[in-house]
């Protein structure tokens, strides 16, 4: 699509990389969705978060076309509180502000799916695509989202959880038996199925448990449904969302880690899932339920295990910044659901602002200074 120079052109600034631990695909995410945006209504201004958590501005061009990321004497970018704006500097030089009109994070895992650059985003006074603060941590956070779910009556697979101030070896052990034996072990805040093992025995889920702690402070153990197929449903919305068709995943290995999703003999995708029609029914409800319950906006995959028989589902998890890369579920379960990759990316920022002018419209209580 050619850009044009209409004064009703808005610029969008996209964030990409991060510090966690799934940095490269936030990586090939971003490019994927910049090489989809509509240039004749937004603006790309790209927005590099590297390792070390500084924010550098990228071109935006070179970057959509050979994946060009910013070097080293590349001008670095700072928000400015309350002005919808960010400072361009490089050492030496005059700062120059930059206004923008909506931000897009497509910063995986912690950093930035876990509300802390949403809070940013809300002190810069700008709509951006996405979970507001709450619904951001919350569902980063995957044992606090599973009280939840329960709390509102929607099906999870038994589970416990523990700290890392908590762990030893007979605590991890006490927490895998509760949860049920064979399960999976997972760090509670990171995605990408990193940091997850199976584990067969209460024994190596402790063992299992101890590696997750190098990604979060609390791993959750949860049991495993043998047979269980991995079903996936994309919501998308602000006040009334919706679901997509159902997809499936067929792990190339034991079960859905991160060498399935990216690997070289990566997973199969069946869009749509062949599942019976009423549960087809029962997923999409399940999954704006929870979207809802979750306080989600605009965009979020929930993922679900169907029991062989399909007579039985869970809710697994949800992810508010969903991968975006070619063989992404996401997008492609709206493709399949009449939604175009270029049209899904155009709806999400058009919900950004939906998302503003909502919480513009609330009235904020004036409490007088006590004499």
């Amino acid at each position: 699509m050619k850009a044009n120079s209409r004064r009703n052109v808005k610029t969008v600034a996209f964030f990409f990389g991060g510090r966690s631990a799934e940095h490269e695909i936030s990586i090939i995410s971003a490019r994927s969705v910049l090489n989809n945006l509509d240039l004749s209504r937004f603006r790309p201004l790209a927005v590099f978060v590297d390792r070390k958590g500084v924010w550098k501005k990228a071109d935006a061009h070179a970057f959509m076309s050979s994946g060009k990321l910013p070097g080293a004497r590349a001008p670095a970018l700072v928000p400015v509180p309350a002005k919808s704006s960010l400072l361009e500097f490089r050492p030496g030089e005059v700062m120059k502000r930059i206004k923008i009109d909506a931000a897009f994070s497509v910063i995986h895992g912690s950093g930035g799916e876990d509300g802390s650059i949403q809070g940013c985003f809300e002190s810069l006074e700008v709509p951006y695509v996405g979970a507001g603060v709450l619904g951001s941590a919350v569902c980063a956070d995957k044992l606090t989202a599973k009280h939840l779910l329960v709390g509102a009556g929607l099906p999870v697979v038994p589970f416990a959880g523990l700290g890392r101030d908590e762990w030893t070896v007979k605590a991890a052990e006490r927490a895998a038996r509760k949860a049920g034996v064979p399960c999976f072990v997972k760090p509670s805040n990171l995605g990408s199925s990193i940091g997850i093992s199976r584990a067969a025995s209460a024994k190596a889920a402790a063992e299992a448990a101890e590696r997750s702690f190098e990604f979060s402070d609390t791993v959750i153990f949860e049991r495993a449904v043998p047979g269980a197929r991995e079903i996936e449903v994309s919501v998308l919305g602000v006040g009334t969302p919706e679901a997509s068709v159902a997809g499936e995943i067929v792990p190339s290995g034991d079960f859905y880690d991160y060498q399935s999703k990216y690997g070289a003999a990566g997973s199969k995708l069946i869009v749509p899932a062949s599942l019976p029609a009423d549960l087809r029914k029962h997923l999409r409800k399940a999954a704006v339920r929870a979207f809802e319950v979750l306080r989600c906006e605009g965009m979020a995959r929930v993922d679900f295990l169907v029991a062989p028989d399909a007579g039985e589902f869970f809710v697994s998890e949800l992810n508010t910044i969903p991968g975006f890369t070619q063989i992404s579920m996401y997008p492609m379960l709206w493709e399949a659901s009449g939604v175009s990759y270029a049209s899904l990316i155009s709806r999400l920022i058009d919900m950004a602002f939906e998302s503003a002018r909502r919480r513009a419209s609330l009235k904020t209580l004036y409490v007088p200074t006590c004499p």
